[in-house]
């Protein structure tokens, strides 16, 4: 590796260190997106009742305590999110209602909520097409699901090739296993920087860390073309309500219709 290669790579490497971890960055990405986003216009008009939030952490919509009661879900409880995310210690986490697995609701029963919110989730989902099929079976009919979603061509995410519809059926009907190793081997090819012959060495250390990245890549039209290939493919009874470009992200709402 030449020098100046391993000083772009290190770069690249502190940027992804400093948007994950960084408290500062939390707090400016919020300000930026309650006063430019469009995040709260939509939670005002869609969220109401009875409903679930997943990965809030740190960083929960903003929602009308009168008209919405939120339980909130995520992987692990608060004392470990805790000691996982020190860098954070300074902020206020939401409280954990129920420990699951997001894509999954193994513990939420069939049509039992008003809405689902999942921001910056989908992207970390393995299998994008059993998250949606479990997001709409919790809901009651008519219940909407809010998602928030990373623009790749806004983010560091840019120079990643597109999910493509195959890959997504792919990962449903034979399961995720099949394409982690290439998603990690992207993640630190593309993302990080790293040269070629560092990069299957990378992404195996990524690997075993478990280390979260972003499996699946897209944009508003690559997003859109997802959701209606899962509603046509599996006969979903959907219904896209709003599909918003905002900021650095796209922010769908979509009904369910029994």
């Amino acid at each position: 590796m030449n020098l100046k290669h391993k000083e772009q790579q290190n770069r690249n490497i502190k940027m992804i260190r400093f948007l994950k971890n960084s408290s500062l960055y939390s707090i400016i990405q919020k300000a930026v997106i309650f006063i430019f986003g469009q995040r709260e216009r939509l939670a005002k008009r869609y969220i109401s009742g009875k409903g679930l939030e997943i990965g809030a952490l740190n960083y929960p919509l903003n929602v009308s305590t009168q008209k919405a009661k939120i339980t909130y879900i995520d992987r692990e409880n608060n004392n470990f999110l805790r000691k996982h995310y020190p860098e954070l210690d300074s902020q206020k986490f939401v409280k954990i209602g129920i420990v699951d697995d997001g894509e999954k609701l193994k513990k939420v029963k069939n049509n039992s909520q008003d809405f689902v919110i999942a921001n910056h989730f989908i992207e970390h989902c393995e299998d994008p097409i059993t998250t949606l099929i479990n997001h709409l079976r919790v809901l009651k009919n008519r219940g909407v699901v809010f998602w928030a979603v990373p623009n790749k061509n806004r983010t560091f995410d840019r120079k990643r090739p597109k999910t493509t519809l195959s890959h997504l059926w792919r990962d449903y009907k034979v399961g995720p296993k099949i394409s982690r190793k290439r998603h990690y081997e992207e993640w630190v090819e593309y993302v990080l920087g790293t040269p070629d012959q560092k990069i299957q060495k990378e992404a195996l250390k990524l690997m075993k860390e478990k280390y979260s990245i972003h499996f699946h890549v897209w944009t508003p039209d690559s997003f859109r073309l997802f959701l209606n290939f899962a509603r046509k493919k599996l006969k979903l009874r959907f219904k896209i309500e709003e599909f918003v470009v905002n900021l650095n992200e796209f922010i769908v709402i979509i009904r369910k219709n029994d």
